[in-house]
């Protein structure tokens, strides 16, 4: 798949947190009015309404979903990348073999809010699975 290279899959909250150090959660999609919601405390992403977010949350989240839902102090995951590719070289270090293709899953493939086997523990809201 990467010319004999080991690939990692790295989640995407998670580095746009290390990219915003001043950010106390990264939101992302979950679907037309939730979002994955992790913040520094918790393990996990959380599956949330559009209403357990505020407007005054300092959050990272994309464009579109800061706009969609009204998150004016939000700040876009402009650094990611270099989270991203730090965050895969320590994985490297420590298992240079890398990701089994056939097992990786991204979090947005997860069941959503409401769909049977999904967790419903949490504050207020659905574990988002892992």
């Amino acid at each position: 798949f990467a010319l004999d290279r080991p690939l990692f899959g790295v989640p995407s909250l998670q580095a746009w947190l290390r990219s915003e150090p001043q950010a106390s959660g990264a939101a992302a999609r979950a679907g037309a009015t939730d979002a994955y919601l992790l913040t520094r405390t918790d393990d996990e992403p959380w599956v949330v309404e559009r209403g357990a977010l505020t407007s005054d949350a300092s959050l990272v989240a994309p464009v579109e979903l800061a706009e969609a839902f009204g998150l004016v102090a939000s700040v876009p995951p402009r650094r990611a990348a270099a989270a991203v590719a730090e965050m895969a070289a320590l994985r490297l270090a420590t298992d240079p073999g890398g990701d089994d293709l056939e097992r990786l899953e991204p979090r947005y493939l997860r069941a959503p809010r409401g769909v049977p086997g999904a967790s419903t523990t949490g504050p207020g809201s659905t574990a988002a699975g892992g």
